[in-house]
């Protein structure tokens, strides 16, 4: 039994030692995996860390419950409305984001819907129509919700005013309400965006031809395939009727009727209380948007400026008159932002809303050219887009940085000042994420809407940007469980001071009641029903619910007596400051969705992920994303192609890149091109008239250059376009084109011959060859420089053509266009030259012969090698061959042309008699043409002309 134990003992030992080895052995690989990671890259988590903190079972009721059963009503009531309003706020986006989903799947076919009576109406688009009537109708149904929602906060506000309603001891008329006009602002806001969406969409060209469809359905219900009850088609057609009420751009203006409507039933007193608080808060909001930068930082400052006119215009509607004050504000307003992006490629203008939408009384006042401020606008983008990139790169690189080394430490270090580093680094992000995307935003909606291209900085520009926004989003992602952590501690600061900031004042509040007389202290006890609220409040989670009982119990509590301003003033910013933090966390990122092929860190995996996917639903239809890109860069690279064929190399890379993601894009077919080929020989050959008559030529340098262009280059062809030209179609095309140059110079040859037959130049010619072979001893065989220019002034005497040119000047345009054709065959001889020097670059030895073939039947090698090297030597030879150009084609010419010396052709023997004056003229011609060089002058401009030395 002992000798048992024994054996089970070591046993034991045995495995728990195995076990402690393994544990060893598992703790070193945990340590190696752990040590290959790199915490440096931006990694995304695998689960998205979203606070919800909206759902709480403490309802509204209980949290403003207190003994004041009033205070109880009013807080309850406003509260509710707000909440209503964030509620239509946060279902907006999406409602919108769904209808531009829609709008864009719609085929593009606006144009031609257009002309009714020439036009198959598309069935596919308006089958699509018919299968979104419930999106339709959700947007029917909201903005119903909007309308009213509106009129009851009016006619709320309108009791809470009513001086015959008794509210205990509240006075009124020192209740700040601005919350309530922001929200009336949001309201007022939402279908206006939504009437601008719907402006810049395709579906209302789509939607006008349905409803006439279905109405016409209505009169004639037989075209119908199948049988439908009548009743069921004035259904559809009532439903139609009701939906075409709000997507006829007009949902504004609808909104406005209703709020005029609710207006009219307020009493006299209510109704003028409710217009001086609105017009104070016109004032107020007037002058915070004057102080807002040129460059808007964020949404809420692009909303602000929006929100200013629909209520500027709002309270026009409503009670007519207005203070002059607010409208030469919102004028400077509206000229510095002549242009808002709101959502997306959405851009709003303020001429086009004060023509649409304005009242009269406004468009009258208006006075500004959005035009010119627009281009003005843009043109400042223009220039300090490259300075903000600096100024960008270095605050984000700081502030990277800063907030890495601050979220590094694995210590949960809560202390003030780390907390308020941590919260001042978060906030700093957000903000330079809202202006970077709102910057972005801008200078693309502002491009589009003025129809203007952006340029290749101005497009490189934007796309480092959005690197730099990618950047902070990465972080964001990389580290949303510390910053997780370390946002719910700053909120339960932030509440902290809110807290004690309301404790000291309740004290304060209450040392006053004790002071006060009795009959004051139920006025007391009032306001601090109110604080006790703004405690209650403050005291539990933070939620956008809480912020707006809490915003308006300081309203409602006389903050102006309650608190100092400071403490006013510091409540509001830490109200502001929460809520900035619960849209953060709460809501949907502030951070734009980036495409992910910008993110250089893990670019591959989610290329590869995307490419990979499968066809996804959307709006009804199958989207497969790998076809979408394929189709997309094979229309784009042969878009790019055709219009610059030098820059194939460029989207070949691309097409390798794309190729390496498995999205196979088609190959464009077109001919490729270089910076250095220039014009084709081809089609200098085919157009060798004009070509001649185009450009002059430069004898030393054997360059071609364009006479005038209206661009701001002059083309040129050298040795080296040509050399590239033949490369591609080889040399062959050498005695093509002296052949077609020929054919040229046999036409010029054929004036030239008639221009010395004329009756009048070969009189002149033939006396001036008399007097030189009677009188050549005396002149020692030279020609007199005065007779020379005498002939000049007697041939100017027969005349001018229509462009002010005599026929010396005629004649001499004709010998340069003979020396342009023969300076080309030059060319092109030095073109081959050239083409074959670069050929036989890489070969040792070009003189001595060639014995592939022999070295290859020495070793009995296979047929097949032995025929290569054959080629091989053959191509060799006949490169080399080729080296050794020995041909003259200026001796071929000269040899072309000996047939007309002929005795029908004796007259142009006296053709060297004409030279001296020729000369003369060209020389007099190019000192005038260099001139222009020197004056700037465009027209006539040259510095060189040797087509007339080889010529004559």
């Amino acid at each position: 039994m002992q000798r048992n134990q024994q054996n089970l003992n070591y046993y034991g030992a045995t495995q728990i030692k195995e076990f402690g080895v393994f544990l060893d052995n598992y703790d070193v690989q945990l340590q190696r995996l752990a040590s290959n990671i790199s915490l440096e890259e931006p990694t995304t988590p695998t689960v998205s860390i979203r606070l919800d903190t909206s759902k709480e079972d403490l309802s509204c009721i209980q949290l403003v419950d207190t003994d004041n059963k009033i205070l109880n009503k009013i807080l309850y009531t406003f509260s509710a409305l707000c909440h209503e309003v964030d509620s239509l706020r946060d279902e907006f986006e999406d409602m919108v984001r769904e209808f531009q989903c829609f709008d864009e799947s719609l085929d593009d076919n606006t144009e031609q819907l257009r002309e009714e009576s020439l036009v198959t109406l598309d069935r596919s688009s308006l089958l699509a129509i018919s299968g979104r009537i419930e999106l339709l109708t959700r947007i029917k149904c909201y903005f119903e919700r909007i309308v009213e929602v509106s009129v009851t906060i009016v006619l709320q506000l309108g009791a809470l005013f009513d001086p015959s309603n008794k509210f205990g001891h509240f006075n009124h008329s020192s209740w700040e309400l601005d919350l309530m006009f922001n929200y009336i602002a949001d309201l007022m806001f939402m279908p206006l965006l939504f009437d601008v969406v719907l402006t810049n969409s395709k579906f209302k060209t789509y939607w006008k031809f349905y409803v006439k469809q279905i109405r016409a359905l209505k009169l004639n219900p037989k075209k119908l395939t199948k049988p439908v009850k009548t009743d069921q088609i004035y259904d559809l057609n009532k439903a139609i009727d009701e939906i075409a009420i709000w997507l006829d751009e007009n949902a504004y203006k609808h909104v406005l009727e209703a709020m005029f409507n609710a207006k009219q039933k307020l009493v006299m007193e209510s109704a003028t209380m409710f217009a001086d608080r609105f017009l104070k808060y016109l004032k107020q909001r007037t002058t915070e948007a004057a102080g807002l930068s040129a460059s808007l930082s964020s949404n809420d400052e692009t909303t602000t400026v929006v929100k200013l006119n629909a209520m500027v215009n709002l309270y026009h509607y409503m009670f007519v008159s207005i203070d002059k004050s607010v409208l030469k504000g919102l004028m400077d307003v509206n000229e510095k932002f002549c242009g808002v992006p709101l959502m997306g490629k959405v851009l709003w203008i303020p001429d086009d809303f004060f023509r649409k939408y304005g009242h009269k009384t406004i468009r009258d006042c208006d006075r500004n050219d959005y035009r010119k401020a627009r281009d003005a606008h843009l043109t400042y983008r223009r220039k300090s887009l490259a300075k903000d990139i600096l100024v960008y790169c270095i605050q984000i690189s700081s502030w990277l940085v800063r907030i890495g080394a601050a979220f590094k430490s694995t210590k949960h270090d809560t202390t003030l000042d780390v907390l308020r580093q941590k919260c001042g680094l978060i906030f700093e992000g957000i903000h330079y994420a809202q202006e970077i995307s709102f910057l972005v935003q801008s200078v693309t909606s502002l491009h589009w809407y003025m129809q203007e291209s952006i340029n290749r900085q101005m497009f490189q520009a934007v796309g480092k940007l959005l690197e730099y926004l990618q950047c902070v989003n990465n972080f964001f992602d990389s580290n949303q469980q510390a910053i997780a952590e370390t946002n719910q501690f700053i909120i339960q600061h932030l509440q902290h001071k809110i807290f004690i900031i309301v404790v000291n004042s309740k004290k304060k509040l209450i040392t006053e009641a004790k002071q006060a007389k009795a009959k004051k202290s139920e006025v007391f006890i009032d306001k601090l029903s109110a604080f006790h609220v703004i405690e209650r409040c403050m005291s539990g989670p933070a939620n956008r619910t809480r912020l707006t009982i809490a915003r308006l119990a300081v309203s409602i509590s006389d903050p102006k007596q309650s608190l100092t301003p400071e403490s006013y003033e510091k409540i509001r910013l830490l109200l502001d400051q929460i809520d900035t933090l619960l849209d953060y966390y709460g809501k949907t990122a502030q951070i734009e969705p980036f495409n992910p092929f910008n993110d250089t860190s893990m670019a591959l995996n989610n290329i590869h992920s995307l490419v990979r996917m499968e066809p996804l639903l959307v709006g009804g239809q199958y989207l497969c994303i790998k076809e979408h890109v394929k189709r997309y860069l094979s229309n784009t690279y042969y878009t790019l192609a055709s219009i610059s064929q030098h820059d194939w190399k460029i989207y070949k890379e691309m097409r390798c890149q794309a190729a390496s993601y498995q999205i196979e894009s088609i190959e464009d077919q077109l001919p490729k091109q270089t910076l250095e080929q220039g014009l084709d020989v081809l089609e200098i050959m085919h157009n060798i008239e004009q070509f001649v008559s185009h450009y002059v030529y430069n004898l030393n340098f054997q360059i071609f250059i364009e006479q005038s262009s209206n661009n701001n280059f002059l083309n040129t062809v050298s040795i080296g376009h040509i050399a590239n030209s033949l490369r591609r179609h080889g040399n062959g095309i050498i005695n093509t084109t002296v052949n077609y140059t020929f054919q040229f110079l046999r036409q010029k040859f054929f004036t030239f011959s008639h221009f010395l037959y004329d009756e009048q130049i070969k009189a002149r010619l033939t006396s001036d060859a008399k007097y030189f072979l009677e009188n050549a001893e005396s002149l020692n065989q030279t020609y007199d420089y005065e007779r020379a220019h005498a002939f000049n002034r007697r041939i100017k005497n027969l005349g001018l053509s229509d462009a002010g040119e005599t026929y010396m000047d005629l004649f001499r345009k004709l010998i340069c266009h003979i020396g342009n054709a023969m300076g080309y065959v030059r060319m092109i001889r030095s073109g081959a030259l050239h083409e074959c020097t670069e050929a036989t670059v890489y070969l040792p030895m070009i003189d001595q012969p060639l014995n592939f073939t022999a070295y290859t039947k020495e070793e009995v090698l296979h047929d097949t090698t032995v025929s290569a090297a054959e080629i091989l030597e053959h191509d060799i030879n006949s490169l080399c061959n080729n080296y050794r150009i020995d041909t003259n084609y200026f001796r071929l010419l000269v040899n072309a042309f000996l047939t007309l010396r002929h005795a029908e052709n004796i007259h142009l023997q006296n053709f060297y008699m004409i030279i001296p004056p020729l000369t003369i003229n060209f020389v007099e011609y190019i000192i005038k043409a260099k001139e222009k060089i020197t004056k700037k002058d465009k027209i006539g401009a040259l510095f060189t002309d040797d087509g007339f030395a080889i010529g004559k």
